[in-house]
């Protein structure tokens, strides 16, 4: 497949990306990229940046009370229990029990990230928790497959570290490689399908959780409905 960015291709796109992306670097490498390797990246990043519709990430404060944050970090770990799925890398997902789907509606996640991007959204299926929580598990550069949603938001449930060179979620722009580090309820919002990104490998005694939510782009009639 030609690895051009105009119109979005579905998944095969955003796979065949990712793939060409872990082909020009590993994660565990990224801190020391050599001065070619970098300008790849950043030339990748460019035909990107033409069709996203955030300059850059945003991190803010969700405003989501520490008891509800508390519970989102109990249901994590009953999905864990009941299902966890690791990838090599060592990142794991788990997923959100249906009984409570009706409690992480009432958070109000789709309404905190519009006003926290101005954009108009709707919500979409995909939403899981994502955790780091063995030493170097960690999650290679890519684009987010266009089935989980236009824009991806990072929720912060929980976060232990143990340095100041705790592991970032990493976003490749035109200018160069950006590190982003939030605690606890806070978000960092992006354009999942267009923003090449991933998270650097935690340490030895670090967890990060995470909420991953997915959310589309209204039409303006979605919008004013």
């Amino acid at each position: 497949m030609k690895l051009t960015a105009g119109q979005v291709l579905g998944n095969q796109y955003s796979a065949a990306w990712t793939k060409a992306l872990r082909s020009v670097v590993d994660i565990n490498d990224l801190s020391s990229v050599d001065a070619g390797t970098l300008q790849c990246l950043r030339e990748m990043a460019s035909v990107q940046s033409a069709y996203a519709k955030m300059d850059s990430p945003v991190i803010f404060n969700s405003g989501i009370a520490e008891a509800d944050l508390r519970l989102l970090s109990d249901i994590c770990a009953e999905g864990m229990s009941i299902e966890t799925r690791q990838n090599a890398s060592g990142k794991k997902n788990a997923r959100i029990a249906p009984q409570y789907a009706e409690f992480v509606g009432r958070l109000g996640l789709q309404q905190r990230a519009v006003e926290a991007t101005g954009l108009p959204l709707t919500a979409t299926d995909g939403a899981v928790f994502i955790i780091y929580d063995e030493p170097q598990a960690g999650l290679g550069l890519h684009l987010d497959l266009t089935s989980f949603g236009g824009l991806t938001m990072l929720l912060c449930i929980e976060r232990r570290v143990t340095s100041d060179s705790s592991s970032a979620t990493v976003a490749v722009t035109p200018d160069g490689i950006d590190e982003y580090r939030y605690g606890v309820g806070e978000c960092l919002i992006f354009d999942g399908t267009r923003t090449i990104h991933g998270r650097t490998p935690v340490g030895d005694g670090e967890k990060i959780v995470l909420l991953s939510v997915g959310f589309e782009y209204a039409s303006s009639e979605e919008a004013q409905s």
